[in-house]
């Protein structure tokens, strides 16, 4: 169990994460049906991987005070075994973002439903928690999708629609915000780049990618967005780099500030391996940071916005 994420509903801490189930000792013979406490025959036996996102209550220590519940989710087995990617089930990397009155879960995994780009293989999707669980929606942009659709980072909802819509960012470089209504069809709101920054901080850390990693959460002392990206280095894909970057909190939603340094995350009793942020949730006036470290993880840290933000860069 891993990729966590915190969240307040009703004056209670609760923990979003990723459960995971592997197979590397033979052929699958049961797997998960709608959710976990159901199962079927396989219908493929090779099977690689199938993930849920589960839920608990946490005590303000951050610790499971309640067994955890898996949020039921269609795999579509009637559609397994058509693709290569079909091997890989279920919703990843959770991030927990709020929604008017409501909460909501944004995963990756196999689209549900046909896409407007055929060659997506994984794509974005949302799915409530929050009062009561919903059915998961696919995040369709249409034509110009990529292959793998990934990370992308809930910001906030749409001040400026005039129906609703939630904004997410979809890259760092350039930072492409994309509006979503609650169907799933997505529109690009806005780009901005600073490709001349990024490049050359790219060469400072020999990184040979940036990807997004957790929620953006609004600064209680600015009109801004924080968040956390991560660098992948050209020299190991399992080593990734955390930094904190800031961008302003209205169109385009421009990136002016990132980490100077990378976080350094407590590895814990793991010892080695990538760490890896997935959420920043303000509870009271402390901000949790949820990270896992090689996919083995649940864990968290508590951090004041002032230290979390010390050592910024301008863009």
């Amino acid at each position: 169990m891993y990729n966590p994420a915190v969240t307040v509903h009703n004056g209670r801490l609760w923990m979003v994460a990723r459960h995971e189930g592997r197979n590397r000792t033979g052929a699958w013979t049961t797997c998960p049906d709608h959710s976990l406490a159901t199962t079927r025959a396989c219908p493929v036996p090779t099977l690689r991987m199938v993930s849920f996102v589960v839920r608990c209550q946490l005590d303000a220590s951050l610790r499971p005070i309640t067994p955890l519940e898996g949020l039921d989710y269609d795999l579509h087995w009637d559609h397994v075994g058509k693709t290569a990617h079909d091997r890989q089930l279920g919703p990843e990397d959770p991030r927990v973002f709020a929604w008017g009155a409501e909460q909501y879960v944004a995963v990756n995994g196999p689209p549900l439903r046909p896409l407007a780009s055929s060659r997506t293989i994984r794509n974005m999707k949302i799915q409530k928690i929050f009062p009561a669980v919903g059915e998961p929606v696919d995040l369709d942009l249409g034509a110009g999708m990529e292959r793998y659709e990934k990370n992308w980072a809930p910001i906030q909802a749409d001040p400026a629609s005039p129906r609703r819509r939630f904004l997410f960012a979809r890259n760092v470089e350039p930072h492409q915000i994309v509006g979503c209504d609650a169907a799933g069809k997505c529109l690009e709101a806005a780009a901005s780049s600073q490709a001349a920054f990024f490049a050359a901080w790219k060469r400072l850390w020999q990184l040979r990618a940036l990807h997004l990693g957790t929620n953006a959460i609004k600064l209680r002392s600015s009109n801004k967005y924080a968040a956390i990206l991560h660098g992948i280095l050209a020299s190991s894909s399992r080593t990734y780099l955390n930094f904190v970057y800031v961008f302003e909190a209205a169109p385009p939603w421009q990136i002016v500030g990132v980490g100077a340094e990378p976080l350094q995350l407590p590895l814990g009793s793991v010892g080695s391996g990538f760490a890896f942020t997935t959420n920043l949730a303000w509870v009271g006036d402390k901000i949790v940071v949820s990270y896992c470290v090689k996919d083995r993880t649940s864990s968290f840290f508590i951090a004041n916005a002032t230290t979390l933000l010390s050592n910024l860069q301008a863009v």
